[in-house]
């Protein structure tokens, strides 16, 4: 029986040594890991990164202009030193905005801490700064809440750079993706220009290709007839894009070396929408496979017109077409034929005068179903769109 006790308490004496060991080594293990946290936190806070805690950032001006740019952009390879890839951000922390420049090599390259806007015009903005140490200086932002990209400049540590809003990583695709290229268009959207009470629709297309990014607003009468053709939006021989996921792209195209335009789309089903675009396109359809298309579409019916159809089709245009308003008696619509080009040509006369029967206008139809006027005023074959749809 003593042997057996002994045994028993030389057992419970090393259970109980083995048991306290290792509540030791919990804690001492505790210690380590929260040691590491802090030193995690700290290094975070000295590389100007926000905190963990997320803060709503109190109504201002401030807020107002910032709130778009708290995510971490890459910087544009346009502007970028020696290929030296930057991000910038702004972001919200124990109630202040703040601004930083960083990089995967040099850490946190500039830093401050944005005190209010000092001026503003355009989207141009001046903000007034603080640095780390307490310097002041002024950072230029240019940025409206319809730009797809800004740019920030300031003589604190020479820092000038184009940043693309939503670009994370800095690594784009040549060229643009399938499914988006052709011809977009909107509906015909009530004018809101003031200059012209002719204006009544404006309708917006909008041309993806692997080679450029371009766009065209036309305007149209109460009849729908084109009334003035707007202009391209800007050259340029490169294009690339980034997908976002979840059918949102990013779009971007040079002219030479130069960054030209940027937009962010979005596309679900078959509607396309660039939603920060001041032009309101929304919700727009692919008329064409082939972009460049500012009139017609892919499948137009207009190609397949009866002769009584093409007839009414003219007629209802005929009032106000080529940007100027036309008076007639009783129009007289020629038997169609056929050019050289298998366009359908006909010829409309006032047959309601008794002398004579002047010519009202020389009308087609493209190959692309647009109807167009012949522009005989400086002796030249020059034909202008005067509609696109036979429905209207």
């Amino acid at each position: 029986m003593k042997i057996k006790v002994i045994g028993i308490s030389v057992l419970a004496l090393l259970a109980f040594g083995l048991t306290g060991c290792g509540h030791h080594q919990t804690k001492s293990a505790d210690k380590a890991s929260s040691r590491q946290s802090v030193v995690k936190k700290r290094a975070a806070t000295r590389a100007g990164g926000s905190s963990s805690k997320t803060e709503t950032p109190k109504p201002s001006a401030l807020t107002t202009l910032l709130n778009g740019l708290t995510q971490k952009n890459a910087e544009d390879r346009s502007t970028q030193s020696n290929g030296e890839l930057t991000y910038s951000q702004f972001y919200y922390q124990k109630g202040n905005w703040h601004w930083q420049v960083t990089s995967q090599n040099r850490g946190t390259i500039a830093s401050g801490t944005v005190d209010s806007i000092q001026s503003s015009q355009d989207g141009d903005y001046k903000l007034a700064m603080k640095s780390p140490k307490g310097e002041a200086y002024t950072l230029e932002l240019t940025y409206t809440n319809k730009s797809a990209d800004y740019t920030v400049k300031t003589s604190y540590q020479h820092i000038k750079g184009v940043y693309i809003i939503g670009d994370t990583t800095g690594v784009w695709k040549t060229g643009a993706p399938s499914e988006l290229v052709g011809t977009w268009s909107t509906g015909f959207a009530p004018s809101t220009r003031t200059d012209d009470k002719k204006i009544a629709y404006d309708r917006t297309r909008f041309f993806i290709s692997d080679q450029s990014i371009d766009g065209q607003i036309d305007s149209f009468t109460k009849n729908y007839t084109v009334y003035q053709t707007g202009n391209g939006w800007g050259a340029n021989n490169a294009v690339y894009y980034q997908s976002l996921g979840q059918g949102t792209y990013l779009l971007k195209t040079y002219s030479d070396k130069y960054l030209g335009s940027v937009y962010k789309v979005i596309l679900s089903g078959n509607k396309l929408t660039v939603p920060e675009d001041g032009m309101e396109m929304k919700d727009m359809t692919k008329v064409a496979n082939k972009p460049g298309m500012a009139f017609g579409f892919g499948n137009n019916p207009a190609k397949q017109l009866t002769e009584k159809q093409l007839d009414d089709w003219i007629t209802r245009h005929l009032s106000d077409f080529g940007g100027t308003t036309h008076t007639y008696k009783q129009s007289g619509i020629s038997t169609p034929e056929k050019d050289s080009k298998g366009r359908v040509v006909v010829t409309v006369r006032d047959m309601g005068r008794d002398d004579i029967a002047p010519t009202i206008g020389k009308f087609r139809v493209s190959s692309t179903g647009v109807l167009e006027w012949e522009d005989t005023s400086d002796g030249a074959d020059i034909w202008s769109p005067v509609s696109d749809d036979p429905t209207n």
